[in-house]
């Protein structure tokens, strides 16, 4: 009897050990997809606090969170690209922007857009005629370079930090003249 037992629990054993054996490999895919899908979050995210460090201002923050949040839907169909205290030289000068944007459409990966976006805060770029006298000639410097430029005031922000970078990617959008649909 105790031999019957002994047999039974063998062969449920090695029927379980023969069942195991046919998921194991789907069971090891499943834990590398897990660890790549973890790597690239983590990479993710860790790019996205790398930028949010770049940002001087708390405008300029709440501008990048929204600008990661509003773009994340339109991976699919575009390439895009977020930097923050991005630095350019055009005609000898040397320029440091709140956010540059490049972006182009997959089914057209020839044709990118540039886009300049500055977050104009109330203390350095309203205060003085001087200042808005510079921001204006910048702003001519990046269009002659073929960039567009967008600029929000710090009030803009505050009061819909949403808005203004749904306006980035519906102005990104509709420089590619791509719809929706790809």
């Amino acid at each position: 009897m105790t031999g019957n037992l002994t047999n039974s629990l063998l062969e449920t054993t090695r029927e379980f050990e023969r069942q195991f054996e046919d998921i194991l490999p789907s069971v090891e895919r499943a834990g590398r997809v897990q660890d790549v899908l973890d790597i690239i979050l983590g990479r993710f995210t860790l790019k996205k606090l790398q930028n949010l460090s770049k940002c001087e201002s708390p405008i300029e923050k709440m501008m990048c969170l929204c600008l990661w949040e509003q773009m994340e839907p339109m991976r699919s169909n575009y390439a895009i690209h977020l930097l923050p205290q991005w630095e350019v030289q055009i005609e000898g000068e040397e320029y440091r922007v709140d956010f540059f944007v490049e972006a182009w459409a997959k089914c057209f990966p020839h044709v990118s857009v540039k886009v300049v976006i500055e977050c104009d805060g109330h203390d350095y770029h309203e205060r003085t005629p001087e200042q808005a006298k510079r921001d204006k000639r910048r702003d001519r410097a990046f269009t002659k370079a073929g960039y567009h430029v967008l600029r929000y005031t710090g009030r803009e922000i505050t009061a819909d930090p949403f808005r203004c970078a749904q306006d980035v990617f519906m102005t990104v959008r509709k420089l590619l003249k791509v719809d929706e649909e790809g």
